[in-house]
């Protein structure tokens, strides 16, 4: 006979469960807290993981390849503040403290404009667009940089993220091999093949995905820069570097690369005229060409086979949801749905599950 379980043990019984659902509970709210620090790591240890399992292979320690591309990183970070740094500074400190006078400028621009067309077009009432712009634009307490930080209560928990992130990264890349294989062996054994499969190719995908967009980007910042240091442009670095990170955001990265480039030269005296807005426009379109010609195919190839109007779908219902973040995440997300799909289908059919 079954052995009958005690009623007396009840309440130690439900203590225990209750416990355990307290904890649960606390790991998926500690998870969500972290949830952009564990996807960045995430993406980054599949970025590094080829380096790393080359190395390995070649029999040199995973954690000795790991903190060798970590000092190996930091040198050229430090590489890039030194010689980049004071260029991009004082250029920042040169913007800060011409603001005053751009927003001037533009309150000025807009009330010229406001009042021409409705001098041409007599009945029409067009409002005053500046405080509006002034409100969105511009903190209420002014251009002080120090009260603006000063607004910025979460500083420390960003700093917090960018000191966690490398941490979690060493532990993907190092033990990543048993995680998957801890999340192998509860998989029943009729589904092994495929989630095998299934986690080669998307692992495949992202790092081909990652890889390919930070040498795309990389490419649209230099040439950006380039272009805007020939002709003249003032803050030509800002400006490059907004393209660059612009262009992660598929389709939309042209567009916001380019208003920084705008502003600049419709603020900048004796820079706004139609001549200089084509020849920037014209610039841009060069880069945006031999990217898409030449950069883009063979840095990210087909690792994202995605239709357009997916992925202005994907970006835009990303931004709504997660803001920038979310613009910057849609796609791989997407590809990973796309491959997930296609593997667990072609899998279940040819067993003849589905």
């Amino acid at each position: 006979m079954p052995a009958v379980r005690s009623t007396g043990h009840l309440p130690v019984r439900i203590g225990y469960y209750v416990f355990a659902a307290a904890v649960f509970v606390g790991i998926v709210f500690g998870l969500y807290q972290l949830a952009g620090a564990l996807i960045a790591s995430l993406l980054l240890s599949f970025l590094l993981a080829p380096a790393v399992n080359f190395c390995e292979n070649h029999r040199i320690n995973r954690v000795v390849v790991v903190l060798t591309i970590y000092c190996l990183i930091i040198a050229v970070l430090l590489l890039a503040i030194i010689v980049v740094g004071p260029i991009l500074s004082a250029e920042i400190g040169r913007l800060s403290k011409e603001l005053p006078a751009y927003e001037e400028q533009l309150g000025s621009m807009l009330k010229e404009l406001r009042s021409s067309i409705m001098t041409r077009v007599p009945g029409l009432t067009i409002p005053d667009l500046y405080p509006y712009i002034r409100e969105r634009l511009i903190p209420r307490e002014g251009l002080d940089l120090r009260a603006l930080l000063a607004r910025l209560s979460g500083l420390f928990g960003l700093i917090m993220i960018l000191v966690i992130i490398p941490i979690i990264t060493f532990f993907f890349i190092v033990d990543g091999h048993l995680i998957q294989k801890a999340v192998l062996r509860i998989v029943p054994n009729r589904y092994f093949e495929m989630c095998v499969l299934l986690l080669n190719r998307t692992g495949t995908a992202l790092q081909s995905f990652i890889r390919g967009q930070l040498i795309d980007a990389l490419y649209v910042g230099i040439m950006t820069t380039a272009g805007m240091a020939i002709i003249g442009l003032p803050y030509f670095i800002v400006v490059g570097v907004f393209a660059g990170l612009g262009n992660l955001i598929p389709y939309l990265g042209p567009i916001i690369g380019f208003i920084p480039a705008f502003f600049v030269a419709l603020l900048t005296p004796g820079w706004f005229s139609g001549a200089n807005i084509l020849l920037i426009a014209g610039i841009f379109i060069a880069v945006q060409l031999t990217e898409s010609a030449f950069v883009y195919p063979i840095a990210v190839g087909k690792s994202v086979d995605l239709h357009p109007l997916v992925v202005i779908l994907g970006i835009t219902i990303g931004g709504r949801l997660g803001g920038i973040v979310g613009m910057l995440i849609a796609v791989p997300l997407i590809s990973i749905v796309k491959v997930v799909l296609e593997t667990t289908s072609a899998y279940l059919k040819s067993y003849r599950i589905i």
